[in-house]
């Protein structure tokens, strides 16, 4: 499974589960997988704010381990 695949997965099954919609997971990772992410975002300007050398699967993991709660 390449990267554009997992992530394509990810917002899926995050989707089905009402844990989110496309138009979250843009909020959240602007760019596409393989770019810089950072670790925040100014909600109104999404200036990049914290770690620039972030990655996106790590918050989509936190969102699956929300799964089980």
């Amino acid at each position: 499974m390449n990267a554009d695949e997992l992530w394509n997965a990810a917002v899926q099954v995050l989707c089905e589960n009402d844990l989110g919609d496309w138009t979250r997971y843009r909020r959240t990772v602007p760019t596409p997988p393989g770019g810089p992410v950072s670790e925040y975002l100014e909600p109104y300007t999404n200036e990049p704010l914290g770690s620039t050398n972030q990655s996106w699967t790590a918050s989509v993991a936190v969102d699956w381990l929300a799964l089980d709660r």
